[in-house]
C-alpha cells in the first residue's frame, strides 16, 4: 500500500509540475462527442467527473465494455457558457472505485470514449512527460531507435556561437566565438534559455529527490539508458552541461540565452544556418 501511495503521489507530482503535461486528449475529436472526460482515465480513489453537453439534468450511468451498468447517478447542471451558449451538466462518479475499462452513458446521447480506472493509469503519461525532454535536445540527432517516428538529423551544433554586442566584455568582445552545445530547445522555437531550462532542470531534480528509488527504475529509452545513471539524471545532465557553457569565466555571470537574431522559420533544426548568439547577462 505504501508503494501505491508513493506511486500515485509521484504521478500527481509529474502531472502538476511538468508543464509537458502530456495527457493524450484529442480535443478536436472529443468536441464531436457530447460527453467529455479525461480519456487517459482516473485513479480508483480520485475524483471522477465527466461533462455532458446539451443537458441540464437527468440520469447517467457507467458501463463496462459488455454493457453492464456498474454505477449510476444524477446529472447536475453546471450552467451555460457565455461564449458557446451550450448548456452542460456534470456526471460525478467519484464513488466508483472498481477498476477496469468503462464508458459514460446518458439517455439520448452516444457513449463517451472508453476510459480506464486503474492504480497506475497515469504511468505512461508520466513517463512520456520525462521522455519529452529528449525530443527537445539540441545539437544532436535523434535516431529512430530512440525517437521513433519523431526521429530527425542533428541541427544547431552550437560550437561556434557569437558573443552578441549586448554581452560583450573585455575578455570576450563582440564577435568572439564560443562553444555552447547541448541544452534543450525552448517551446516552439530553437532558442535555448538559461532561466526557462533552469526551472525545468530544478523540477526534474526535485522529482528525483522526492522519489529516488522509483525514478531510478524508470527507463525512457534514450541513448544513455543502461549506463548506470537513472535516465532522469541523464536528461538533466544534457542541459546542465550546456548551462555550464553559458557562464562567462571572467566574471561568473551567466548569459541570458543562446539565440538567433530572429525567430526561425517553420523548419527542421538542420535547415537553419543563421548565426547564433549568446546575449546579455
Amino acid at each position: 500500500m505504501k508503494f501505491l501511495y508513493l506511486q500515485n503521489n509521484l504521478v500527481k507530482t509529474v502531472l502538476l509540475l511538468l508543464t509537458a503535461v502530456f495527457i493524450s486528449i484529442n480535443l478536436s475529436a472529443q468536441n464531436n462527442l457530447p460527453i467529455a472526460l479525461n480519456q487517459v482515465g482516473f485513479l480508483p480513489d480520485a475524483p471522477k467527473v465527466a461533462i455532458v453537453s446539451g443537458k441540464t439534468g437527468g440520469k447517467f450511468s457507467i458501463k463496462n465494455p459488455n454493457g453492464k451498468v456498474v454505477f449510476s447517478g444524477e446529472l447536475q447542471a453546471t450552467g451555460k457558457t457565455d461564449f458557446s451558449g451550450i448548456k452542460t451538466a456534470s456526471a460525478d462518479f467519484s464513488a466508483l472505485h472498481q477498476t477496469g475499462n468503462f464508458v459514460v452513458s446518458a439517455e439520448g446521447l452516444p457513449d463517451s470514449y472508453l476510459f480506464k480506472i486503474e492504480p497506475n493509469v497515469y504511468a505512461d503519461a508520466a513517463k512520456a512527460s520525462i521522455k519529452a525532454f529528449y525530443f527537445q535536445r539540441a545539437s544532436t540527432a535523434l535516431p529512430e531507435k530512440f525517437a521513433g517516428k519523431w526521429h530527425r538529423v542533428a541541427g544547431h551544433a552550437d560550437d561556434e556561437v557569437l558573443v552578441h554586442p549586448s554581452a560583450a566584455s573585455a575578455n570576450r568582445p563582440a564577435g568572439t566565438k564560443i562553444s555552447a552545445a547541448r541544452g534543450w530547445y525552448d517551446a516552439g522555437d530553437y532558442n535555448k534559455y538559461v532561466v526557462n531550462s533552469g526551472i525545468s532542470t530544478g523540477t526534474l531534480l526535485s522529482l528525483y529527490e522526492d522519489f529516488p528509488q522509483h525514478m531510478a527504475s524508470v527507463q525512457t529509452n534514450i541513448p544513455e539508458t543502461g549506463n548506470g545513471v537513472p535516465d532522469i539524471l541523464n536528461e538533466v545532465l544534457w542541459n546542465l552541461r550546456w548551462l555550464l557553457t553559458m557562464q562567462d569565466p571572467a566574471d561568473g555571470g551567466v548569459y541570458n540565452k543562446l539565440t538567433n537574431a530572429n525567430f526561425d522559420a517553420m523548419e527542421m533544426p538542420d535547415k537553419d544556418k543563421t548565426p547564433r548568439y549568446v546575449v546579455q547577462k
